[in-house]
């Protein structure tokens, strides 16, 4: 895990929600924090959804009654209203429309909401679908009585298909990409995004990104760097301080012509130090004893 927490994953099998009926989508397998094997749906295309909430008149308003939705506050009357107050209708789909239309009119023009009504229902909508303002809920204070549902919140369009986003301390696996109606998940709707611990990233002790496996090949390089300096030092000390065989020479036997000796080209250092380059020489053995070996 990204903090460092080692996890034994058991085998598992991941159901995949159901393909979108128009759209593509994204979706995630990783390793969640616990350590166990999880699955993430991306989102489809989707349009814009405007924020609205229906209000239902259960009861009518008596004078005096007070509604508030945001900040306008309005109080209800049998005749004439005030500035801050509404109309009270004969029958309840009357008063609907009345204070449907009070509330749009105190809204200010910059506000996100129209109110509109219908029978014994309010709805106050978002006018730009997405735009993320849900309405809030509305209160009433006295005999007028409401029922209210949130219909739907406020979410933007969804235009480019994209996966979620990796939950905090998750490991990635894999992206499937789940296709418009797709019934199966098919070896090439899978992409492999596991990452070795060797090639994951990490600040060394000087600040600058690196990878285990970088570091590695650095150290290895650096090695074979001294190994040629310690090879070519001890080749110089050699020549300076000491005698014999420096390379080659090496003595062989050879079948044709007979009792002869192949001797490699090579350099050797006498024991006064004399430097000696030797060309590959062949050397006759003389004949041997007819009863002794030598």
């Amino acid at each position: 895990a990204p903090d460092g927490t080692r996890h034994e994953v058991e085998d598992t099998t991941i159901e995949v929600e159901d393909a979108d009926a128009v759209s593509p989508r994204k979706d995630i397998v990783y390793v969640d924090a616990d350590g166990a094997a999880a699955y993430l749906a991306g989102q489809p295309l989707t349009a814009a959804i405007p924020g609205a909430r229906e209000i239902t008149i259960t009861e009518n308003a008596v004078a005096g009654d007070v509604v508030t939705f945001m900040d306008v506050v309005l109080t209800g009357a049998t005749e004439t209203p005030g500035e801050n107050g509404f109309l009270i209708g004969s029958t309840i789909a009357e008063t609907a429309t009345n204070l449907a239309g009070f509330i749009d009119g105190h809204l200010t023009i910059q506000s996100p909401f129209a109110v509109t009504a219908s029978e014994n229902k309010i709805l106050i909508a978002e006018k730009v679908a997405g735009g993320g303002n849900t309405p809030s809920e509305v209160t009433v204070t006295g005999t007028m009585a409401i029922t209210q549902q949130l219909l739907t919140e406020s979410t933007a369009a969804i235009v480019s298909v994209e996966p979620p986003v990796l939950p905090e301390g998750g490991t990635i696996l894999a992206q499937i990409n789940v296709s418009a109606e797709a019934t199966v998940v098919a070896p090439g709707d899978i992409i492999d995004l596991r990452r070795s611990v060797l090639d994951m990233p990490y600040a060394d002790s000087d600040g600058n990104n690196s990878t285990v496996t970088r570091r590695l090949q650095e150290h290895d390089a650096a090695l074979d760097t001294q190994a040629e300096a310690i090879s070519a030092n001890a080749s110089q000390l050699a020549e300076k301080t000491s005698y014999g065989v420096l390379s080659g020479l090496v003595v062989a036997a050879q079948t044709t012509p007979d009792m002869t000796v192949q001797v490699e080209s090579g350099v050797a250092y006498a024991p006064d130090g004399t430097r000696h380059e030797v060309e590959d020489t062949t050397i006759e053995v003389e004949d041997a004893d007819a009863v002794s070996p030598r």
